[in-house]
C-alpha cells in the first residue's frame, strides 16, 4: 500500500495532522474542563458567600429588627438555593451529588426554623431578652428555636465548608488527569511520528543509495547493457526504470549510429564517383543548353513577326467595321425616308377613296337631277298637250311649256355629259388608287429589305468586331509569347550559369564525401569504446 514516496509522505502527514488534532481535542476538552472547574468553583464561592450573608442578615435583624436586614435574609435565601440548583445539575460524582443534597436539606430547615424565630421576634421585638418573656412559653420556645438555629448554623457552615473543599479537590484531580493524559499522548504521538519519518527517510536514502551505485557502474564501465537493479516501487525506482528505459534505447540508437558510420563511408566513396560522372553530364547539359538558347531566339523573331502582323490585320479590321457602320446608318436613313413616303402614300390613297365616295354621291345627285328632268319633261309634254286643246288662250302656256321641255333637254344632255364625266373621273381615280396602293406596297417592301440589309451589315460590323478583336488578342498573345520566350532565354542563361556552378559544386562534393568518409571511421571508432551487446 505505502510503496511510493509520495504514499509514505501523505501517510505521514495524515499520522501527523491525526496527532494534531488529538492534541487539538485534548487541548481544547482540558480547556472546557478548566472552564467547568472554575465556573463550579466560582459557583461554590457564590454558595459560600450567600451562607454568609444568610446567618449575618439573620443575627442583623435579631439586633435591630429592620425590614431591610429581613429582606436581605429572604433575597440571600433565594440566591443561595438558585446557585445549589445550578450546582446539582453540573455535578456529576457521587459523593459530592450527596453533599449538596445534605446542604439544600439543611438550608431549607434552617429557613424553617428562622422562620419560626422571626414570627416570635416581630410579635415581641425588643422584649425577647426580658425575664418575662424568657419564662414565658414563646419565651422557651425561641430559646429552644435560637439554640436549635445555632446548631443548624454550625453544621450548614461545615457542610459548605467541606462541600466547597470537595468540589476544589475533585476539579484539581480532573484537571491533573488531563494534564497526564495530554502529556503521554503527545508523548506518544510524537514516538510515533518520529519513528515513521526515522523510517520513511531510511527507505528513501536505501532507494537513493542502490540507483546511485547502480549509475555510477554503467558510468564507469560504459556497459550500456546494463538492467538497473532497483528496491520497492516507488519514485526513485520508477524513474531508474524510466533511465533503465533510455540507456536501452541509446544503446539501441548507438548500435545504429555504428552500422550508420559504416554505411556512411561507403556511401561517401560511392558519393564521390557519383559526383565525378555528374560532373560530366553537367558539362554535356551546358552545351543542350547552348543549342536550346539558339533556337528559342528563332522562336522569339516569329513571334514578333507574327505581333506585327496581327496588330496591322486588326487596324485593317477596324477600318472596314467603320465603313460598314457608316453604310449601316445611310441605309437607315434611306429606310426611314420610305417609311415617310409609305406613310403619304397611304394618305393619299385614303383621301383618293374619300374622293371617289364623294363622286358617287355626285352621281346619285344627277341622277335625282335625271329623274326630275325627265318628270319636267313630261310634264312639259302633258303642259303643250293642254295648251293645244286650249286654243288660243293656251298658246302662252304652250310656249312656257315647250321652253320648260327644251330646258328639261338640256338638262337630260347636260346629266348626261356629266355622267360620262363623273364615270371618267372615277375611273381615273380607282385606277390612280391602286396604282398608289401598289406603289406603297413595293415602297415598304423596299424598306424591309433595306432593314434586312441594315441588319446584315450590323451583323457584319459585329463579326468584324469579333475578327478585330481576335487579332488584337493574337497580337497580345503573340507578344505575351515573345515575352516568355525572352523570359525562356533568360531562364536558360540561368540555367547554364547553374550548371557551370554545379559543375564547380559536384568537384566540392567529391571533396566532402571524402572528409565526410574521414569523419564516419573516426565516430565509429568513438562509438566501439560503448558496450552495446
Amino acid at each position: 500500500m505505502l510503496t511510493t514516496i509520495r504514499a509514505k509522505l501523505f501517510f505521514l502527514l495524515f499520522v501527523v495532522l491525526l496527532g494534531t488534532v488529538s492534541l487539538s481535542y485534548l487541548l481544547i476538552s482540558n480547556t472546557n474542563g478548566a472552564e467547568k472547574a472554575s465556573s463550579q468553583i466560582q459557583t461554590t464561592g457564590e454558595i459560600s458567600k450567600y451562607t454568609a450573608q444568610l446567618l449575618m442578615y439573620a443575627r442583623g435583624y435579631q439586633l435591630f429588627f429592620d425590614q431591610e436586614s429581613l429582606d436581605s435574609y429572604n433575597l440571600s435565601y433565594k440566591n443561595l438555593s438558585e446557585n445549589l440548583d445550578t450546582l446539582q445539575k453540573r455535578l456529576q460524582f457521587k459523593e459530592n451529588l450527596d453533599r449538596l443534597s445534605q446542604i439544600q436539606a439543611d438550608l431549607h430547615k434552617h429557613y424553617a426554623t428562622n422562620a419560626a424565630r422571626i414570627e416570635i421576634m416581630k410579635k415581641y421585638t425588643t422584649q425577647i431578652t426580658s425575664p418575662e418573656f424568657l419564662a414565658s412559653a414563646d419565651g422557651k420556645k425561641f430559646t429552644q428555636l435560637t439554640a436549635q438555629l445555632h446548631t443548624e448554623n454550625i453544621s450548614l457552615e461545615e457542610q459548605v465548608t467541606k462541600f466547597s473543599n470537595a468540589i476544589m479537590a475533585y476539579e484539581d484531580a480532573q484537571l491533573e488527569k488531563f494534564r497526564i493524559i495530554g502529556i503521554m499522548m503527545a508523548l506518544v504521538i510524537s514516538g510515533l511520528v518520529s519513528f515513521l519519518f526515522w523510517f520513511i527517510a531510511s527507505q528513501i536514502k536505501r532507494s537513493i543509495r542502490k540507483s546511485s551505485d547502480e549509475c555510477n557502474y554503467i558510468g564507469q564501465n560504459k556497459d550500456l547493457s546494463h538492467t538497473i537493479q532497483t528496491l520497492g516501487n516507488d519514485e526513485i525506482s520508477q524513474m531508474m526504470t524510466t533511465v533503465d528505459t533510455l540507456l536501452s534505447q541509446l544503446s539501441t540508437a548507438i548500435d545504429g549510429a555504428k552500422r550508420t558510420a559504416l554505411e556512411n563511408a561507403a556511401v561517401a566513396e560511392e558519393l564521390s564517383s557519383t559526383s565525378l560522372e555528374i560532373g560530366k553530364r553537367t558539362e554535356d547539359a551546358a552545351k543542350e543548353v547552348d543549342e536550346t538558347v539558339i533556337a528559342t531566339q528563332a522562336v522569339a523573331s516569329i513571334l514578333k513577326t507574327s505581333e506585327e502582323s496581327s496588330t496591322h490585320s486588326g487596324d485593317m479590321i477596324a477600318s472596314v467595321a467603320d465603313e460598314l457602320g457608316d453604310a449601316s446608318k445611310e441605309v437607315l436613313a434611306v429606310s426611314s425616308d420610305l417609311q415617310t413616303i409609305v406613310v403619304s402614300q397611304t394618305d393619299l390613297s385614303s383621301r383618293l377613296e374619300h374622293l371617289d365616295q364623294e363622286v358617287s354621291q355626285v352621281r346619285q345627285v344627277l341622277s335625282v337631277i335625271s329623274d326630275i328632268a325627265e318628270q319636267t319633261n313630261l310634264l312639259a309634254l302633258n303642259a303643250a298637250i293642254e295648251a293645244a286643246r286650249a286654243g288660243e288662250h293656251g298658246r302662252g302656256f304652250a310656249v312656257v311649256a315647250d321652253e320648260v321641255r327644251k330646258l328639261a333637254e338640256r338638262t337630260q344632255k347636260s346629266l348626261v355629259e356629266s355622267n360620262a364625266t363623273v364615270a371618267v373621273i372615277v375611273q381615273s381615280v380607282n385606277t390612280s388608287t391602286e396604282m398608289m396602293k401598289k406603289s406603297a406596297e413595293e415602297i415598304q417592301a423596299l424598306g424591309l429589305r433595306a432593314e434586312t440589309t441594315q441588319s446584315l451589315m450590323l451583323k457584319t460590323v459585329d463579326n468584324m468586331n469579333e475578327a478585330k478583336a481576335l487579332a488584337l488578342g493574337t497580337a497580345k498573345d503573340a507578344k505575351a509569347g515573345s515575352s516568355k520566350a525572352n523570359e525562356v532565354l533568360v531562364r536558360i542563361n540561368n540555367i547554364h550559369q547553374l550548371s557551370t556552378t554545379n559543375a564547380r559544386s559536384v568537384e566540392e562534393i567529391a571533396s566532402a564525401a571524402e572528409h565526410l568518409s574521414k569523419l564516419s571511421n573516426d565516430l565509429s571508432h568513438a562509438l566501439s569504446v560503448f558496450k552495446t551487446a
